[in-house]
Formats: structure tokens, C-alpha cells, sequence
């Protein structure tokens, strides 16, 4: 693949444009300082800067002034959004200036220029809570669109084939809800009795073809926000029949309706989850930087992959809204935790032990032999991965 074909297409809030060109500056913060009788400066470092982007670009054609429009909607929407950058992929961005030129010589056509600020996060243990209830907020903001979209299906299925066959995909997914939940991890699953009533009803209902729609839509949202087990949550949103995939429609109508009909169940059920995704990992202890880290790359390549499909604008904005407040969560969250690191270790010896060495804490032997899975507690060897500290 060229270097070319790995370019990313250029967009801020999911609102497209094309590029001429873009450049980056990083650096270090501080002041610079000159004495007198003395031919040795000094300059104090204060931390990283604040990298900005600045990307040229444009937008042309007929419709050009609607896109624009909706261009200058998202550079002047209040707080972070997220920047496609051409060349560096998925930034977390306050958009500081557009300047807009348009020319009567150029007709049909506008040129962008941006500024760009890395949003970063404001870390301060005290707004950790602030962080967490963001995310349950985006993620509450997601199921509502979602349920939203939904709702077009009712106008799909008004033929008896379309029925029949919508009917039957919704009841298969539900299925696959249920197995989830009474599945491997069933021990996770705390209230496996409220949620298994809960899809019960709705699997009747399926069958009995008491539910359009719009009603499975609203059932559904409150089944997904009865897991609590983020286990059973990352196997949904993670298997299969829930992944996004280019839709082939067949040229004959009522197939074409049919599987619009079957896309919108897979969206639903995985964007429900994924709602719910965000809002169970903003509640984890976390116990290390590296899983903070780990989660948040996690929850963005299932969200990159979901916006493969686009969905409608408001679908699409509260997908790429969620993923930011959910990678700040994770930043100002995992600021003071401790990096997982190799222990070097070509003697076998006791876990107790190490854990004794490392932390003056034996009992922190279960969380060494957890993560490095050792059979015996008494040969720990090899490398080892242990907390810093």
C-alpha cells in the first residue's frame, strides 16, 4: 500500500472536507534565562506544549454551500471534538480558528484554513468523578440517537416477506444477548435473573409479532442498561454479528428494504452496547496507566469500525463524542497510577517473595501470579510483568 492509499479522508465532527496540505508543531515549555557575568544560560523545562495543527483545505461543488455550512456549525460547536487528520489519524481537538476565503474567481469553491489545539485533559484528582459522569452522559446521549435512527424501520417492514424476516433477525439477536449473558462469563453477571426476565419478555413478544420497531428499539435500550458486567458487554460488542460491514443491497426493492431493515438491527444492538461499553469501563477501578491506556484504544477501534457505516449525523457526532470524553476519562484517571514494567527474572523463586522485594507487601503475591498466569506461586520466572509500584 502507498504511502497515499494509508491517508486518512480530512474531517472535524464527522463533517468532511479535502486537503491541501497540514503541518504540526510540538515542543517543550519553559523560560529561557541569561545572566550577568556569566556566559551560561539556562532554560527550565515546564512541560510538554500544546501541539497544534493547522490543516488547508476546501470544499467545492454545487452543493459546497450546504457543506460549508455544516463545516462552520462544527468549527463553532462549543468544547472538544474529534479531528481526522490526513496524516496522524484520530485527534482529540479544540478547534481555535477557520478562516473561510471565498473568491468570485474560484466560484463554486471555499478555501479552509485551521487552527487546531490538542484538547488534552484538565487532570485534577477532584474532577476524576466529573470525567466518569461525561461519559455516562455522551454515553446516555448515544443510546437516545441510536433509538432515534431506529425508528425509520418502522416504514420498512410493511410487507409480510419484510416483516417476517425483520422478526426473525430480532429474535436471533436477542438470543445472542441471552447467551451472552449465561455464557463464560455468567459469574460476572449479577442480576442474571432481572435481565433474563427482561429479554424473555421481549424474545414473547418477537414471537407473538407483538412489537414493531420503534418498541424494540425502547425495550432493548432498557435490557442493555441492566448488564453490568463489562465481560458480557465486550463479547457483544465484540462478536461477530454485531461487527460493521459494507452493505451489498440487491437491485429489487423489497431485498433492498430488507436489508436496510437487517443493518439497522445490527447497528442498534451494537451501538446499544456500546453505550454501555463506555459507561461500565468509566467505572472501572483502574489499576494501571497500561489498562487505562489499553481500554481507551480498545473502545476507539470498535468505534472506528462502526463508523465505517455511517450512520445519521446525530448517530455519527455522539459515536465520536463518546470516544473523546471517554479518552479523557481515561487520561485524567490514569495520571497517578502506576506502569506495568518487566521484572527480569532467570531464577524461578517465589511470588510471595518478589512481592515482598518489590512492594514490602507479600500480600500483593495474587496480583503477580494473576497477571503473568504462574501455575506455582513458588517458581515465578522469566519476565515478569509487575506494577511500578
Amino acid at each position: 500500500m502507498t504511502y497515499r492509499e494509508e491517508l486518512h479522508t480530512a474531517s472535524f465532527r464527522g463533517v468532511t472536507f479535502s486537503v491541501d496540505g497540514a503541518s504540526d508543531s510540538y515542543g517543550r515549555r519553559g523560560s529561557d534565562n541569561e545572566f550577568p557575568d556569566s556566559d551560561t544560560p539556562y532554560s527550565d523545562d515546564r512541560g510538554a506544549r500544546q501541539v497544534t495543527f493547522n490543516v488547508d483545505g476546501f470544499v467545492a461543488g454545487d452543493d459546497y454551500l450546504k457543506r460549508l455550512d455544516k463545516i462552520i456549525a462544527a468549527a463553532s460547536k462549543e468544547g472538544p471534538g474529534v479531528l481526522i487528520h490526513p496524516f496522524y489519524g484520530r485527534r482529540v481537538v479544540m478547534c481555535r480558528v477557520l478562516d473561510v476565503n471565498q473568491q468570485t474567481t474560484r466560484s463554486g469553491s471555499a478555501a479552509l484554513s485551521w487552527t487546531f489545539r490538542e484538547a488534552g485533559a484538565l487532570v485534577n484528582p477532584a474532577d476524576a468523578g466529573s470525567t466518569q459522569a461525561a461519559v455516562v452522559s455522551g454515553a446516555s446521549t448515544l443510546s437516545d440517537a441510536v433509538e432515534g435512527d431506529y425508528g425509520a424501520v418502522d416504514a420498512m417492514v410493511g410487507s409480510t416477506y419484510v416483516a417476517a424476516q425483520w422478526l426473525g433477525d430480532a429474535r436471533d439477536r436477542v438470543t445472542i444477548i441471552i447467551d451472552a449473558i449465561s455464557g463464560p462469563f455468567v459469574a460476572t453477571v449479577s442480576n442474571i435473573q432481572e435481565i433474563t426476565t427482561t429479554l424473555a419478555g421481549i424474545e414473547d413478544d418477537l414471537e407473538a409479532g407483538a412489537l414493531i420497531p420503534s418498541q424494540l428499539a425502547a425495550r432493548l435500550n432498557v435490557a442493555y442498561a441492566q448488564i453490568g458486567s463489562l465481560a458480557v458487554v465486550r463479547a457483544l460488542t465484540g462478536g461477530s454479528s454485531n461487527q460493521a460491514q459494507t452493505l451489498v443491497t440487491s437491485p429489487v426493492d423489497e431485498e433492498e428494504t430488507l436489508q436496510s431493515a437487517l443493518e439497522a438491527n445490527r447497528a442498534l444492538n451494537q451501538r446499544y452496547a456500546l453505550a454501555r461499553h463506555a459507561a461500565l469501563v468509566s467505572a472501572l477501578d483502574l489499576e494501571s496507566h497500561d489498562q487505562a491506556i489499553a481500554e481507551c484504544d480498545a473502545f476507539s477501534a470498535l468505534t472506528d469500525a462502526e463508523l465505517a457505516v455511517p450512520p445519521t449525523d446525530d448517530t455519527f457526532t455522539a459515536l465520536q463524542d463518546l470516544a473523546s470524553l471517554l479518552s479523557r476519562d481515561m487520561v485524567a484517571r490514569s495520571q497517578d497510577l502506576p506502569r506495568v514494567v518487566v521484572l527480569k527474572t532467570p531464577v524461578a523463586r517465589p511470588a510471595l517473595v518478589i512481592a515482598q522485594e518489590l512492594y514490602g507487601d507479600p500480600t500483593r503475591e495474587a496480583e503477580i501470579l494473576t497477571r503473568n498466569q504462574v501455575a506455582n506461586p513458588a517458581y515465578a520466572a522469566g519476565d515478569l510483568l509487575v506494577l511500578s509500584r
